[in-house]
């Protein structure tokens, strides 16, 4: 009996670690996809992913050092983490890139995902040295539509934050479809 609860703990240790990023404790790539098999097979479920980027992220870790970009990454996981809704989901991509699915109307993401980009503009993260900075984040969004897969959805909202980034960053852009 203590080997299949001593295998069963190994196994779930072993899922943790390939589907949540180390640093964040976020879900990964992997994780993400794996949670989203759940929201795609709920019919009628409606929901806008957002592909966020921390504006000048390179500068930080040039600046002050990686640890003090991992002391970022951290602290604003941590605000949108507070920020999401219990059902949302809130990932890690890689890098200083996080998407979430909000689980909600349209309209209503669009004034979400303004909001965690202006509350992240007014955070203020203090560094090991005692530091603090400021830092702001990019938001491309878009909603799902029946027959779009997910990595299509994914790309769209992207797209929107290559929008954002180019339109002078610290903001949210749509993707518009041009068909």
């Amino acid at each position: 009996m203590n080997d299949i609860t001593e295998e069963t703990n190994k196994i779930a240790v072993a899922v943790e670690k390939s589907e949540k990023d180390p640093l964040t404790h976020l879900l990964n790539r992997s994780g993400f996809y794996e949670k989203m098999k759940s929201v795609l097979g709920t019919s009628g479920t409606p929901f806008c992913i957002s592909y966020i980027d921390i504006d000048h992220f390179k500068t930080i870790n040039d600046t002050y050092g990686h640890e003090a970009g991992d002391t970022i990454l951290t602290g604003i996981s941590n605000l949108m983490q507070s920020l999401i809704h219990p059902h949302d989901i809130l990932s890690r991509f890689g890098g200083d890139e996080f998407v979430i699915v909000h689980l909600n109307t349209e309209i209503d993401s669009k004034s979400f995902f303004t909001n965690l980009v202006n509350k992240i503009e007014s955070a203020t993260f203090t560094l090991k040295n005692n530091t603090t900075i400021k830092i702001t984040i990019s938001c491309g969004f878009t909603h799902h539509q029946s027959g779009k897969n997910l990595d299509t959805i994914i790309q769209e909202a992207d797209n929107a934050l290559y929008n954002a980034k180019e339109s002078g960053r610290n903001q949210v852009c749509e993707f518009i479809s041009k068909t």
